[in-house]
């Protein structure tokens, strides 16, 4: 079996232990799909630029991007928990990385863009970092706040504050305000999370819990307080992982909430599924893998009217790329990569992050045709 470099780390083991004891995969299936999610494939799939780790200039050999997302300059920047590192990659190739600022031992998770033209990125030693378009880090630690707990997903607040998340027990948010002032608001004890972490366009928070077996999308409203929207899942446990996306959750134009659902499954609807949250309540829909065998859907993005997911086999040398369109028509796309994360830029081209079998460690762009 395959290896991801970041849990390699006994830190980022012991953070993430509780969210993995559970996890597994649902097997494929050939049941048909409801007409929200006919299935094509397409000859116009998207063309992929590869820019491998010790290979492309300036992207250092033993650098594993992990996640990634579009920065205020335009460029995309990914975190690297094994160099360690924060790195830049613009549309041309040209690559960066930046260490400079990082405490030993640290281990950049997740990245988003800020509102006050920086990026922030959870360090699974325990510290909410962020970066200047000029490489600049400075660290917060969370540990005084969270008792030694370390902050997986992060997400940027349109007020301006950057949340974290610490998996349990017991789940907490971390919030870190524009000043510096840190933080903590506690997940009902009902819920533990799973790592998983977003803030809408309109400040609220959501994140993937587990409520006993049953799978829960946790709303935390902008001005407090909880909404809990059942999703029909049940918790599979089963100790193989395919890769574990930082970012699972995104919202489309609408303000839907989608997740992809790589540790859940729906008895009753076999197979990989994807998840949407909507005013009236949440819908599940299959997501096919035909000519993809064993390969897995866990990143998600959001692009114009489209929503992309991402995802790899655990077994070889193999991913996939999915796009679900507005009037749910969704295409499958076979490559040749194992897809860690993703993230659209301006443009609307997908960027993958990408590492598997202790290969080189990769950056994918995939033009897309919209």
């Amino acid at each position: 079996m395959k290896r991801r470099h970041l849990f390699s780390y006994a830190p980022a083991i012991a953070a993430l232990a509780f969210a993995l004891a559970g996890c597994a995969v649902s097997p494929q299936s050939s049941a048909p799909l409801p007409a929200r999610a006919e299935v094509r494939h397409s000859a116009s799939a998207p063309v992929l630029r590869v820019f491998t780790a010790g290979k492309t200039k300036g992207f250092p050999k033993g650098s594993v991007p992990y996640d990634i997302t579009l920065g205020p300059d335009g460029a995309m920047w990914f975190a690297d928990g094994n160099v360690p590192g924060v790195g830049r990659i613009d549309s041309h190739g040209a690559v960066v990385e930046y260490t400079k600022g990082l405490p030993i031992g640290a281990l950049p998770y997740s990245i988003v863009n800020g509102t006050d033209g920086n990026l922030w990125f959870s360090d699974a030693s325990g510290a909410i970092g962020s970066i200047t378009p000029a490489g600049t880090i400075h660290e917060y630690s969370v540990l005084g706040v969270t008792n030694g707990g370390v902050p997986l997903g992060v997400a940027a607040a349109p007020d301006g504050a950057i949340w974290a998340i610490v998996i349990g027990p017991p789940s907490l948010l971390v919030r870190l305000e524009k000043n510096g002032k840190m933080s903590v608001v506690k997940i009902p004890k009902q819920y533990q999370a799973d790592g998983s972490l977003a803030a809408d366009a309109g400040g609220a928070l959501w994140m993937m819990v587990r409520q006993g077996e049953d799978g829960i999308m946790l709303e935390r409203k902008a001005r407090g307080g909880w909404s809990a929207h059942a999703t029909g899942l049940n918790d599979a446990r089963l100790p193989c992982c395919p890769n574990r996306a930082p970012k699972r959750i995104a919202f489309d134009r609408f303000g839907n909430t989608w997740f992809s659902t790589l540790y859940w499954l729906d008895p009753k609807i076999p197979g990989n599924l994807v998840g949407e949250v909507t005013a009236s309540g949440t819908k599940l829909f299959p997501v096919r893998s035909r000519g993809m065998m064993s390969v897995y859907p866990s990143g998600i993005a959001t692009s114009g009217t489209d929503v992309w997911l991402a995802g790899d086999s655990p077994f070889q040398i193999a991913g996939g790329l999915w796009r679900i369109g507005e009037k749910g028509t969704q295409w499958a796309y076979p490559i040749t990569n194992n897809p860690i994360d993703l993230a659209a830029d301006a443009s609307g081209n997908l960027w993958m992050t990408a590492e598997a079998f202790d290969k080189p460690g990769q950056i994918v762009e995939a033009v897309t045709s919209q």
